[in-house]
């Protein structure tokens, strides 16, 4: 890995543990959105499963999600190379890194100049800094938008390599006085995902077993019981919901409560 990977997280990489290789002749690309976690993170390289010479390989990385924009003009080349050797986890690594905020969405697009290259999957994968989410394959990059689709519900496959940013702290310590305001302040975003469900009671494994259908940032949890939409899900009702964020308290020692209600849950 680089020898400016801070120390001591090193380096990471979130993968795709699936032992399938899917790939088509008409597919010159992928493009996919990754959800990040409490971390801010330095993407900085792939790591790629090939079934035959590549000859040449572009990576466009943008923040926010690939949907939202087409132009790649907009987006950031981090990566315009050969990878001439064939086999599993061929290792490429960027000409410049990509901050991605805590909290955030990311795109990623990576495109061939031959089709049927390269692997892919039909899974999505995670760990605790990061989420690949659903994508879709694409044809031949012609000029500077995103191809049209092949197959959508595609994943990346192999992995994504990455740095923790030097801006987050793994376990920051302050001196406070009391109602004295945080010299760090936390996020003021939370990622929800939300999971449809048809449950009668919480799993005891918890969420770390199913996949999400959808994710979202949202400001605040403060949502009230009743009809209609529940948050940002899109349903009204078999909905999980799984909040994550971070808190932080000025505070000179005292103890702090917390209250959850619920009208039928």
């Amino acid at each position: 890995c680089p020898s400016d990977c801070s120390s001591p997280s090193s380096c990471n990489m979130v993968f795709n543990p699936s032992s399938g290789n899917t790939y088509g002749s008409s597919a010159y690309g992928i493009v996919f959105d990754v959800t990040i976690g409490l971390t801010h993170l330095y993407f900085y390289g792939l790591s790629l499963v090939l079934r035959q010479d590549a000859a040449n390989a572009k990576v466009y990385i943008k923040s926010g999600s690939y949907t939202e924009d087409n132009d790649l003009l907009i987006w950031t080349k981090v990566f315009d190379g050969s990878i001439p050797k064939v086999g599993n986890k061929q290792d490429i690594e960027f000409d410049t890194r990509f901050l991605a905020e805590p909290l955030s969405t990311v795109a990623f697009y990576v495109s061939f100049t031959s089709g049927g290259v390269f692997y892919y999957d039909r899974n999505e994968f995670s760990n605790v800094d990061a989420s690949v989410l659903f994508g879709k394959t694409t044809r031949e990059q012609g000029g500077n938008t995103l191809p049209s689709t092949i197959f959508s519900n595609r994943t990346f496959k192999y992995g994504i390599k990455y740095d923790y940013g030097s801006s987050w702290t793994l376990a920051p310590t302050f001196s406070l006085a009391p109602s004295q305001v945080p010299s760090i302040q936390p996020p003021s975003k939370l990622k929800v995902s939300y999971y449809a469900v048809d449950w009668n009671s919480l799993p005891t494994e918890g969420f770390g077993s199913f996949t999400p259908y959808d994710t979202d940032i949202v400001p605040t949890i403060n949502y009230r019981p009743g009809g209609g939409e529940f948050a940002t899900s899109g349903l009204s009702d078999h909905v999980a919901a799984l909040f994550e964020g971070r808190l932080e308290f000025a505070s000179g020692g005292e103890s702090v409560k917390f209250c959850l209600t619920s009208d039928d849950g």
